[in-house]
C-alpha cells in the first residue's frame, strides 16, 4: 500500500516515468523511513497500470531504449483517496513484536550468540539516528518544506532512540542474568485468569457508565 501511495501521490503533480519515481524515492531515502524500496517501482506501476490507475501519458525514445512517463487517471486519483483514508484509520503499531517473542524463548540460545545479534542491532540503530538526524537537518529547513516535517523526524527518532534504549539495557540484564526456561503456565490457570480479566473489565465498564 505504501509504494501505491508514493507513485499516485507523485503523480498528483505531473506525469512521470518510472525512472523519475524511483529517483525520487532514492533521493528522499524512502526505503528507510517508509520501508519503500525504489526497485519495486516498476512492478507496482505496472499493477496500477492494469487496473486502470495509471496511463501512459508519452514515449520518450532514446537510440533503442524507450522510456514511458505515466500520468494518473480519474480512477487513480479515487483509489489514492481511498489508500490515504486506509492509511490515516490503520492503528500505529510500534511494539518490535518479533523481539518481544524471541525474547521468551531466547533461552534456547547461547547468551553470547543473543549479545552479539544485540551488538549488531545496537550498531544499526546508532547508524540509523545518525542518518535520522542528519535527513533531519536537510529537509526540515528546506524552504518550502512541510510544517509536519519536523514532528514526523521527531516521532522517527524518538521511536529508534525508544528501541535503542531497550536493546542497551536488555544487553547489560542479559550479561548478568542469562535467559532461563520459562514455566509454563496451565492453561486452567490461563483461563482463570482471562475470565477474572473480563470481570474486571465488564465491572470498569459498569462503573464508567
Amino acid at each position: 500500500m505504501v509504494t501505491d501511495i508514493f507513485i499516485l501521490g507523485l503523480l498528483t503533480a505531473q506525469p512521470l516515468s518510472g525512472y523519475d519515481i524511483q529517483q525520487y524515492l532514492e533521493l528522499s531515502a524512502a526505503e528507510h523511513w517508509a520501508d519503500v524500496l525504489p526497485g519495486s517501482i516498476y512492478y507496482a506501476l505496472n499493477k496500477l497500470e492494469r487496473h486502470g490507475f495509471v496511463s501512459v501519458d508519452a514515449v520518450e525514445r532514446t537510440g533503442r531504449r524507450e522510456r514511458a512517463t505515466f500520468k494518473l487517471t480519474p480512477a487513480g486519483r479515487d483509489e489514492l483517496r481511498g489508500l490515504l483514508r486506509k492509511a490515516l484509520r490503520t492503528p500505529v503499531r510500534v511494539m518490535p513484536s518479533l523481539l518481544y517473542t524471541a525474547l521468551s524463548f531466547a533461552h534456547e540460545l547461547d547468551v553470547v550468540e543473543v549479545l552479539s545479534a544485540f551488538d549488531a542491532e545496537i550498531e544499526r540503530l546508532e547508524h540509523e539516528i545518525e542518518f535520522t538526524r542528519q535527513g533531519e537537518a536537510v529537509k526540515v529547513n528546506v524552504p518550502g518544506a512541510p510544517p509536519f516535517m519536523a514532528a514526523i523526524f521527531a516521532n522517527s527518532r524518538a521511536h529508534l532512540e525508544a528501541d535503542l534504549a531497550l536493546l542497551r539495557h536488555l544487553r547489560v540484564q542479559l550479561s548478568t542474568e542469562p535467559p532461563k526456561p520459562p514455566e509454563l503456565t496451565s492453561l486452567a490457570e490461563l483461563r482463570s485468569q482471562a475470565r477474572s480479566a473480563k470481570r474486571r473489565s465488564s465491572r470498569s465498564k459498569e462503573t464508567g457508565a
